[in-house]
């Protein structure tokens, strides 16, 4: 029931924006949405689709981190569904959770599977420039790694790995595609880094952290809590 009822919700906002400001104001390439509730997920990936819809390039190739997760693939399904030829999923273990699928999907578009972590900056240069797609014209940066933990058994460790994709890997894909016209970029951040949550003290600081970097480069990317 709450499902139907944040989808209904959503459905309403997202036509009165579109008839009201029209095609031109989600051509802005900078903005703030957040999505929370059970439906979290699946809520969120919906939200972003309804925009991505107007940016799923035909021509162009499409970067996702994190690709081969729930979230990166349910993003990149919804891309290819809305007419994009080119998809290049990566990820730090470089498999897939069901590849099968994931080929049997496709369809038209062409998709690559690699490993990649992004939080290293010679690997980030490595996919940029490894990808025999045409060039990268949107990216959706969905990496991301949970060490949840009560503070008192938090560590130096736990916080590194949970922000190396979020506070180094955004960075470093920004700077390996300086060169290319990417003229669509969407970070995935939670919702946690502004209500905060329970043994995710880490998490909650790399979300943070992500939002402070989306805002410092605004207008070169749409942030999705």
């Amino acid at each position: 029931m709450l499902d139907c009822i944040l989808f209904d919700a959503l459905d309403v906002v997202l036509r009165c924006l579109c008839d009201n400001l029209g095609r031109a104001w989600w051509d802005v390439d900078g903005g703030v949405f957040g999505a929370a509730g059970e439906a979290g997920a699946q809520l969120t990936g919906c939200v972003c689709a309804a925009l991505l819809s107007i940016f799923a390039h035909v021509d162009g190739s499409w970067l996702v981190t994190g690709g081969l997760g729930m979230l990166g693939l349910m993003m990149a399904g919804w891309l290819r569904e809305y007419g994009a030829a080119h998809e290049w999923l990566v990820s730090r273990s470089g498999r897939a959770r069901d590849a099968t699928s994931t080929a049997a999907s496709a369809g038209r578009c062409m998709v690559q599977l690699a490993r990649c972590d992004v939080s290293q900056a010679s690997e980030a240069r490595w996919v940029v420039c490894a990808s025999t797609h045409p060039p990268t014209t949107g990216v959706l940066h969905a990496g991301g790694v949970l060490r949840d933990a009560m503070l008192l058994n938090q560590s130096a460790s736990r916080t590194m790995a949970v922000h190396a994709p979020k506070v180094c890997g955004a960075p470093h894909l920004r700077a390996s595609l300086a060169a290319h016209s990417v003229d669509t970029s969407v970070l995935f951040s939670s919702i946690a880094s502004l209500l905060g949550n329970g043994g995710q003290a880490n998490y909650v600081s790399a979300n943070a952290a992500l939002d402070s970097f989306a805002h410092q480069i605004h207008g070169a990317a749409w942030l999705v809590n």
